[in-house]
């Protein structure tokens, strides 16, 4: 076994020794933490099985480090203590063996899960392995222990998937088969458990081979159902991929563009302009846990969703599809919905998928933008902008595949970059506080509220931006002007 690579791993197992000496005979540790010792992989997970009352043990485990203490499953008598430790946070389950240490490790769910190691001896090479797990990590192959592995927990189809993208594994030729043909399942599992699989499948730093392998697997077409409409819809002539296939390809791209080590080695990628604040932008955590580029991700995967059901074709051959980035949204919306996705990670693919062609849409013919055009930009999109200037970066991409032209990439590059260039350069007029508010239009303009006093107030926003007006009673003076009499009371 590789030797313990991380100081705070070896420490808080060393720490569980000294606390729980008095049942150590009788306890193992077991799963994932035992794989990712043998590989030498920091992990925060930590799995105990004991002879011993094991409710008790995570109870105790978790008042002496000063943690939380959850019954996950009280009948089957499994706890869990959450805790920190040498500043970092820690999970650490216990269940029983009920005097059958190879049973329990039969009942798990692939061979590399299914090797224990007696907490005695967590520095040496004493590990209990009946089912070949070890044999399988020298393969590096994810096999099922069980044709009914599945049946008992459906949430494990993801998870062979992630894991073999994690540890770098492929999945056994049987075990792809048997995920094939129990894909169904997933349509019996809470929609939580799989968001959060399909989260840390997208978190990877290439979760393109594995969305392909879930495809193989008829797994992503059960948890995004929508998706299976857009396999085999032909696009206009000018894209390499059909939508499914491009959609796909997208998020590939899209994850190529935001990690930096793909980007600047790649001489089509490394000419996309990106400043100094867009790594850290894309690392922002959105919900605890939940990096915006996971978002930016699934907003790539899923941006062209709503083709199939708005496509047209003209008289003289031509293919449109009209509307689909409005119906996208929806489609987006309700899919993030049913996985139980959080309102702002919602909103932000919404605005992603809504608003994904606006980037090349900004001026005409290629031509820079406006002051007025950037700034309706970045006050449309706000917290989106960045997202989904860069989503149009990898739709282009996976638009035209390997026929990438340099001319029009360049003019693509040109515009972003004048956009970008606009609203970081305009941002302190942009972020700035508004000359009048809507208070003033009423009380000193007299006039009504409405919509229309809301369209005035933004057209005098839009002058400020523009530097057309830069005091108070200048926008008084231009909002006297957009006024009618009919407006006033």
């Amino acid at each position: 076994m590789n030797e313990l690579k991380k100081g705070s791993q070896k420490d808080i197992l060393n720490t569980i020794q000294r606390i729980l000496a008095p049942e150590l005979d009788s306890t193992y540790l077991v799963g994932g933490i035992v794989r990712d010792l043998v590989l030498g992989k920091q992990t925060n997970d930590i799995d105990l099985v004991t002879n011993a009352d094991s409710l008790q043990i995570a109870r105790f485990l978790a008042n002496q480090f000063g943690g939380d203490f959850y019954p996950l499953d009280v009948d089957r008598y499994i706890g869990r203590a959450l805790i920190e430790y040498n500043e970092q946070s820690w999970t650490i389950d216990v269940s029983p063996t009920n005097g059958d240490l190879t049973g329990n490790l039969r009942r798990r769910d692939f061979s590399v899960n299914a090797m224990a190691m007696p907490l005695t001896n967590i520095s040496t090479n004493e590990i209990i392995d009946p089912l070949g797990g070890l044999s399988d990590i020298g393969l590096k192959k994810i096999r099922s222990l069980s044709k009914d592995v599945f049946a008992d927990d459906p949430i494990r189809l993801l998870r062979a998937i992630r894991l073999s993208g994690e540890l770098n594994f492929t999945l056994q030729d049987d075990t792809a088969k048997l995920i094939r043909s129990h894909a169904n399942l997933l349509t019996k599992t809470a929609p939580e458990r799989i968001r959060d699989e399909f989260v840390r499948i997208l978190m990877l730093p290439s979760s393109l081979p594995l969305v392909r392998l879930m495809d193989g697997t008829s797994v992503l077409c059960t948890v995004i159902p929508e998706l299976s409409s857009n396999k085999n819809i032909s696009q206009p002539k000018e894209h390499y991929w059909n939508v499914f296939d491009h959609n796909v390809e997208t998020l590939g791209f899209a994850e190529r563009i935001v990690c930096s080590n793909t980007r600047k080695n790649n001489p089509i990628l490394k000419q996309i302009p990106w400043k100094s604040n867009f790594s850290d932008h894309f690392k922002e955590e959105i919900t605890a846990g939940l990096p915006r580029y996971v978002i930016f991700k699934l907003a790539a995967l899923l941006h062209d969703i709503a083709k199939p059901a708005t496509k047209t074709i003209e008289s003289n051959g031509r293919i449109r599809f009209i509307g689909h980035t409005t119906n996208g949204s929806k489609v987006v919306k309700q899919i993030m919905d049913r996985l139980r996705f959080s309102r702002r990670e919602i909103e932000l693919a919404r605005i992603m998928v809504e608003q994904h062609l606006r980037p090349i849409q900004i001026s005409q013919n290629w031509e820079k933008p406006s002051k007025r055009a950037i700034y309706r930009f970045f006050r449309d999109l706000d917290d989106a902008a960045i997202d989904t200037i860069v989503l149009s970066f990898a739709d282009h991409l996976a638009a035209v595949g390997p026929n990438l032209k340099n001319d029009e990439w360049q003019q693509h590059i040109r515009l972003a970059e004048a956009t970008i260039d606009g609203g970081f350069e305009e941002a302190p007029v942009i972020n700035s506080p508004r000359l009048i508010t809507g208070h003033d239009l009423i009380t000193t303009l007299k006039m009504k509220p409405g919509p229309k006093l809301g369209r005035i107030l933004e057209e005098v926003r839009e002058a400020q931006f523009e530097g057309r007006i830069t005091t108070s009673e200048e926008a008084l003076t231009l909002a006297t002007t957009l006024g009618t009499p009919g407006e006033r009371d």
